[in-house]
């Protein structure tokens, strides 16, 4: 059994966080329009525009938050979109060894939390759904991350509304007795010692919560109104806080 192993310093900070960013947009820089001529370039008000309306900067956004975000509090958002999930404190997992990983290679997850020992996956979308194998492939990483520590990766499904037919059908199809895996993702489980059956327990029991930008702002919201915006070791919360709302806000259906 390959697992993958997490500990403290794979916790994220801000500034990895903006090295992240960094990495991104170097192996990716047509995100920038830097692969267009330059008679060609689209202007850099249209660029902004373009990557406002794409995940990847909304999944760099709830990064750097949940880099800067109390443990507390990010457990709390988490409980609040996720009924269940219940623990006192929620680190982001996000070093340079781990975005390296045989893991995310796999499976590329936007982020991962460790939420009272237990991984929990964010799945952020905006125009994109999710599928059937991506799916599988959260639930061959949280077997990778869990082992057989008997508590199932759980996945955050996260859009402008919280409807994902993909997942319905995902959750009917694994509730019979024949869940079938495709191939590639079968060879994937392979690769890194993961069993076709054992493959087939996990995304059985792996619980799948789906959640709203709405429900996310909302609950910021009422952390927010728990600041004070005269005691000086609070401002820089409310300011995070209030970033985030302002982003949420502009992502409504």
């Amino acid at each position: 059994m390959s697992v993958q192993q997490i500990g403290k310093l794979d916790i994220a900070t801000w500034p990895g966080e903006y090295e992240s960013i960094l990495e991104f947009y170097f192996w990716e820089p047509q995100h920038l329009n830097r692969f267009s001529r330059p008679d060609r370039r689209l202007p850099l008000t249209t660029v902004l525009e373009h990557l406002r309306a794409k995940e990847v900067p909304l999944n760099h956004l709830f990064s750097i938050f949940f880099s800067l975000a109390p443990a507390a509090l990010s457990a709390r958002l988490i409980s609040a979109i996720a009924q269940g999930l219940t623990s006192d404190s929620a680190d982001l997992i996000n070093s340079p060894s781990f975005r390296r990983s045989k893991l995310c290679g796999i499976c590329q997850p936007d982020l991962l939390l460790v939420a009272g020992g237990r991984p929990v996956f964010l799945e952020i979308k905006l125009q994109a759904t999710t599928s059937k194998e991506q799916l599988l492939k959260y639930a061959l990483a949280g077997e990778m991350i869990s082992g057989n520590r008997g508590v199932p990766a759980a996945l955050i499904l996260v859009g402008k509304s919280a409807v994902f037919p993909a997942a319905d059908a995902f959750e009917k199809e694994r509730e019979t007795a024949c869940l079938t895996i495709p191939t590639k993702i079968e060879q994937s489980a392979s690769s890194v010692g993961v069993s076709l059956e054992r493959l087939v327990e996990v995304a059985r029991r792996m619980p799948i919560f789906r959640a709203c930008y709405a429900d996310v702002r909302n609950h910021l919201l009422s952390e927010l109104e728990k600041t004070s915006e005269v005691v000086e070791g609070e401002q820089t919360l409310r300011r995070l806080l209030l970033g985030m709302v302002e982003t949420l806000e502009k992502l409504r259906p």
